[in-house]
């Protein structure tokens, strides 16, 4: 995960009350009035796409009337009232009675939407994913939904918060602490950490690069996506690129999207692998190959299969048809009984931040800590049994993080 380095950041402190390290912002007796903040100026229009932001935040302590900006994009920067006299999307937690964090949208200075969430728990560490949608929202003009949980980012959900702006804007400033610069000397501690922004837009896979092998005539392959129709279970068919040896090594992240509908029985289709080998499914493992396999099986089932010469190990999610699904793929290559490798795959809907609808995982095998060199975003099956059985699949925007180093929800776009 590509922490952003804090002391990269302009600090204003008059006060002398936070203290920044490389992926820390802490502040002690912070006050109002004394007009303190901490942000970064990317250059104007920087945040014009797509993104997500992922952070931690604790608020510690606090007086009754007290306010803070834990994030914030905007094109001004300053304290708590300085960020929104333009254009700014911020969360700031409550200024006085019980303490909520808050959303909050700005056009031209004027406050458009501001959403809050359920009283927070003071010295509890919240895990925040901001994900704005350029083209969300009831107007088209972006949508900013905040995804907050409690003990990791992928634990349980304190609340979700939201926003829909009126205008397509830009952003060049972040800030991660800011003051209100006014209303006296009532002071709060706490802080903001490991915060990764994640762009999803420009970071897909261009499918149009990958090598389309179609003996049927059942694909269809643009940038971003790759579309098979009544792909049958012996069918030849499969979408792939060549990244060099041993180049998916270490710890990564991969975030896909993928639909299947229109699905027999027993149809069956990989929308994700990695391997070694070109080939399609049933022939990597009757050949004892080794990859990793992500496939819809009939109407009901997602798989994750890991395969070590020929053993299979694996793992499924009950899904439904018709319904796009984001999947979170992350190697923790030291982790697993063996620590030879973890493969978790989240399975969420509406967004790589979104509901999460199941957690698989598999481990490799003792001695099986293999690297990849080739990726698939969609393969058929090839096999003889019952080979009539077909299925409809959508593979798309493939997002491959390379290399991280933790785990994360989007290198999304996680997103």
């Amino acid at each position: 995960m590509a922490y952003e380095n804090f002391t990269t950041y302009t600090e204003v402190d008059p006060g002398d009350d936070i203290t920044i390290t490389t992926t820390l912002v802490s502040f002690s007796a912070l006050i109002n009035d004394t007009d303190s903040y901490v942000y970064k100026d990317f250059g104007a229009g920087s945040f014009a796409t797509d993104f997500i932001h992922i952070f931690e935040a604790e608020l510690t302590s606090k007086s009754n009337s007290c306010s803070n900006v834990w994030w914030a994009v905007s094109t001004t920067f300053g304290d708590t009232d300085a960020v929104i006299t333009d254009d700014a999307f911020r969360i700031v937690n409550t200024y006085a009675g019980s303490p909520q964090f808050r959303i909050q949208g700005y056009e031209d200075g004027v406050n458009i939407f501001d959403d809050l969430s359920a009283v927070m728990a003071l010295g509890t560490c919240y895990f925040f994913t901001v994900t704005h949608d350029r083209n969300g929202g009831g107007s088209n003009a972006g949508r900013v939904t905040v995804y907050i949980r409690t003990g990791s980012h992928e634990g349980p959900l304190f609340d979700t918060i939201t926003g829909d702006a009126t205008v397509q804007k830009t952003y060049q400033y972040l800030t991660t602490v800011a003051t209100l610069g006014r209303l006296g000397d009532a002071s709060l501690v706490g802080y903001t950490q490991n915060l990764d922004l994640q762009s999803t837009a420009g970071d897909y896979e261009d499918f149009t690069t990958y090598t389309q092998v179609d003996d049927d005539n059942k694909t269809v392959v643009s940038a971003t996506t790759v579309i098979a129709t009544n792909m049958r279970r012996d069918g030849t068919g499969y979408v792939y690129k060549d990244f060099g040896v041993d180049y998916f090594d270490g710890d990564f992240t991969h975030l896909f999207e993928a639909n299947h509908s229109n699905t027999d029985v027993s149809g069956l289709a990989a929308v994700y692998e990695l391997t070694n080998d070109i080939d399609q499914l049933t022939p990597l493992i009757t050949d004892d190959k080794n990859l990793v396999s992500i496939y819809f099986s009939g109407t009901v089932l997602l798989y994750v299969n890991l395969i070590d010469t020929g053993v299979q190990n694996s793992d499924s999610a009950a899904i439904a048809e018709d319904t796009l699904y984001y999947i979170t793929v992350i190697r923790d290559d030291d982790g697993g009984t063996n620590n030879t490798g973890r493969y978790t795959v989240y399975i969420r809907t509406g967004s790589h931040a979104g509901v999460l609808v199941d957690t698989l995982s598999v481990d490799a095998l003792a001695g099986g800590q293999y690297d990849y060199r080739y990726v698939f975003a969609f393969s058929a099956l090839e096999s003889g049994s019952v080979p009539e059985r077909e299925i409809d699949v959508i593979s798309q925007n493939f997002n491959l993080n390379l290399p991280v180093t933790d785990n994360a929800i989007f290198h999304s776009f996680n997103f």
